[in-house]
């Protein structure tokens, strides 16, 4: 009886592939520009599904600005959501991703 268990348990090389693959956590990008010509590179993660943190402390005010318009409208594009975690750092994630807010308001 205990063979037959074992037997059925027994995954194929492509099956063990399959259920990596299905167990592999989900990943955030923390992404840090340097200059603006990274920010399609930030727009590339977000298409590819994963949420982005965005570092924009090494570009100035207008730089920075553009940056996070320009990954704002690239969110906006696909149904995603942004949002603010401090000055110059930003949360983007694509339409499958839930930002769920734990900070209590009221207090």
């Amino acid at each position: 009886m205990r063979q037959k268990f074992r037997q059925k348990t027994r995954l194929t090389a492509d099956e063990a592939k399959d259920y990596r693959l299905e167990q592999q956590l989900p990943q955030i990008v923390v992404m840090e520009l340097w200059s603006f010509e990274q920010v399609t590179q930030a727009v590339q993660i977000l298409w590819q599904g994963q949420p982005l943190v965005l570092n924009l402390t090494q570009l100035d005010v207008e730089l920075a600005q553009r940056a996070v318009d320009f990954v704002a409208g690239a969110t906006c594009a696909i149904d995603g959501q942004q949002q603010y975690l401090a000055p110059r750092l930003f949360l983007f994630a694509p339409q499958d991703v839930e930002l769920a807010n734990a900070v209590d308001e009221t207090v």
